[in-house]
């Protein structure tokens, strides 16, 4: 629960140990035997997310496992969402809610409700769902305060309000929301999400300077693939410039996003379409400046070779 995880350790008749929910990174699960929810998942591969739903929703008074009861009550939502049933999945994880309120699941039930009303232009809910996460931060942890932020931000920037979105972002990014040693992908795959919404913030905000240097943070962070998109976006950043001198690091950014073996085939066709555009305003200063007509040889034997 939000309060902290118990355990034993080998039989159920060994001592029971205990942690505060704050100082236990993740839990691992075994795989739950539980026919029924393996036949809901099984009509949520085959497409037939309605029917998913209601099976999830039967686990839920079905299973044994107190752990599965609850995780089965986000599939549901997640699967009425799918079916387009927003109203199914309200129902579900308010359910959720009344059942088991101090469920760890309570900040991503949440997160899907504002994500609903939000979809939906009910901004008064959308609001009252962020401020259930504001409010209860402290109790249910960091993930409740990022997303508080995360949503929050995502409103104001509907209202074109691109300073204080930045802001909320700012608050959590490399503070609460930070990387260590041992943070694992997903871990690092928000972070680094956070972090590209928030450079896009600054940058539509005229803060370009800021927008540089939270790309150069992602950039030479140990992230793996966010790290080929950080060099791509902050070549992107560079490109729009007239500058000469950042049109040739908007290159080379380019090339690194392209070489990067992290980087999935979307970053590396966009770069390589992205080094292009910067070629041809290369071939387009060297009409004016013969002088460059080297520079310009040199960087397409690059682009080629790749």
């Amino acid at each position: 629960t939000l309060d902290g995880v118990k355990y034993r350790l080998g039989s159920a008749d060994s001592p029971e140990g205990g942690k505060r929910r704050k100082d236990v990174k993740s839990i691992e699960y075994a795989d739950f035997q539980d026919v029924d929810h393996a036949k809901a998942t099984g009509l949520l591969n085959k497409g037939e997310q309605d029917k998913a739903g209601d099976a999830f929703i039967a686990v839920t008074k079905s299973t044994i496992y107190a752990a599965l009861r609850e995780r089965s009550y986000l599939d549901a939502a997640d699967a009425f969402i799918a079916a387009k049933q927003p109203d199914k999945a309200l129902a579900a994880l308010k359910e959720l809610e009344a059942k088991a309120p101090r469920s760890v699941h309570l900040p991503r039930a949440v997160e899907l409700a504002f994500a609903i009303e939000k979809g939906r232009g009910n901004r008064a809910a959308a609001q009252e769902a962020v401020d259930k996460l504001k409010k209860n931060a402290k109790d249910w942890g960091i993930e409740a305060d990022v997303l508080a932020a995360t949503g929050q931000a995502s409103l104001h920037r509907e209202d074109k309000k691109l300073a204080e979105s930045a802001k909320e972002l700012e608050r959590i990014w490399g503070s609460v929301l930070t990387l260590s040693a041992t943070s694992d992908e997903d871990e690092k795959e928000q972070y680094a999400r956070v972090g590209e919404q928030l450079a896009l913030d600054y940058g539509l905000g005229g803060q370009a300077e800021k927008a540089f240097a939270v790309y150069k943070k992602l950039m030479y962070e140990s992230l793996g693939a966010p790290q080929a998109r950080a060099h791509l976006a902050y070549a992107q950043a560079m490109s729009t410039s007239k500058d000469l001198d950042n049109l040739r690091t908007a290159f080379d950014h380019a090339l690194i996003a392209l070489v990067m073996p992290e980087g999935d085939t979307q970053v590396r066709t966009k770069a390589k379409s992205l080094a292009r555009t910067i070629l041809a305003a290369f071939d387009k200063a060297a009409e004016a400046d013969p002088k460059l007509a080297g520079e310009v040889a040199e960087y397409r034997k690059y682009l080629n070779a790749l």
